[in-house]
């Protein structure tokens, strides 16, 4: 998924804004663990506004227990990776009979969607995402077989 799909997740039914309670009401759901403390250091930080470009600066700037919208939740745990090999971007996640898009050049940026993911039939591990360079959307290999 993506991190659009992990805010609705976490968020309350139609709410736009999340705060501590509901993430960690999510990780107890899904029987994980995250000291408290660091959440709190998170929601405290962009309850200030720290983020450029607050959705909602009267919620930001609240006494109430800091949330975090949607948007800026987003912006918080997008992931990049930088190419180190030149690499294929495909159309699919298996490599073999994938429509080739074109070639990633070492040092571009590629923001991740997806992954990383085995690619079915081989011992590789692919993740989807977009080229930051021309907008360019599909999976590439980030460790092959051999563990390049």
């Amino acid at each position: 998924g993506k991190a659009v799909d992990l805010f609705q997740a976490i968020a309350p039914e139609g709410a736009d804004r999340v705060g501590p309670a509901d993430v960690k009401r999510f990780l107890e759901a899904n029987h994980a663990e995250l000291e408290e403390k660091k959440v709190a250091q998170v929601f405290s930080v962009c309850g200030q506004g720290f983020l450029p470009d607050t959705e909602d600066e009267e919620a930001a700037a609240s006494e109430a227990q800091p949330t975090i919208g949607r948007e800026d939740f987003v912006r918080l745990i997008r992931v990049y990776c930088k190419v180190a090999k030149e690499v294929i971007l495909t159309e699919g996640v298996a490599s073999e009979g994938s429509q080739q898009l074109r070639r990633l050049a070492l040092g571009e940026v590629v923001e991740i969607y997806q992954g990383p993911c085995p690619e079915p039939g081989a011992m590789a591990l692919r993740v989807h995402g977009r080229a930051l360079k021309d907008g360019a959307v599909g999976w590439a290999t980030i460790s092959g077989a051999n563990g390049e």
